[in-house]
């Protein structure tokens, strides 16, 4: 299963720590909501949902709502790779979003979190933006922070041959994505690959 990312300096800090626990802790200070209970039916049926979107964009909102009932979030977005430009582009995308960034927009994978995920098939988290060290921080971070945007969660999707795209969700509340959120979305992100591959 992949695992989570708090920022490459906190991570490299960390890691050994956390891999002799044989658990991947979020900070002592944050604050995550109580989890919440997987419900694999009905994330089953989020992923069938999202696997009808692909045929006709009006699907996209009845995506997007099916999937709050799951997580809790202001924005999100599915990012598609194409590693031989070293780009991603914009698949989905539903909610809060930067004035410039739209559905179908090819963009740079260089120095991004998409970028980050895509290398390491595994789950980066930003509890808090607005807190990012700024060596650690990403282009797009103050676009989100002017729209309100606190945390974010990026799940792998992952094919036969690596990941092919990124699940990513984005919240206006700190610390909105703990470890219930983390499962879900990572067996959500699993279900996705077979669908974008066709």
């Amino acid at each position: 299963m992949p695992e989570k990312m708090i920022g490459n300096k906190v991570h490299q800090k960390h890691q050994a720590a956390e891999q002799s626990a044989g658990a991947i802790t979020a900070s002592k200070d944050s604050v995550h909501p109580e989890p919440i209970p997987e419900n694999p039916p009905l994330v089953d049926q989020v992923a069938k949902i999202f696997a009808s979107s692909l045929k006709s964009n009006l699907e996209y909102d009845r995506f997007a709502e099916a999937l709050s009932s799951l997580v809790k979030f202001d924005r999100v977005n599915i990012n598609i790779l194409d590693k031989a430009s070293k780009t991603y582009t914009v698949k989905y995308l539903s909610g809060l979003c930067q004035p410039s960034r739209h559905i179908g927009d090819c963009v740079p994978l260089e120095g991004s979190q998409t970028q980050f995920v895509a290398l390491n098939n595994r789950t980066f988290l930003t509890e808090d933006i607005q807190l990012t060290d700024p060596s650690d921080s990403s282009p797009a971070d103050e676009m989100m922070l002017n729209l309100g945007l606190r945390s974010r969660i990026l799940v792998p999707i992952a094919g036969e041959d690596g990941v092919i795209g990124v699940l990513s969700l984005h919240s206006c509340q700190p610390c909105a994505f703990g470890p219930g959120e983390q499962s879900i979305l990572e067996r959500l992100a699993s279900e996705l690959a077979a669908p974008l591959n066709n």
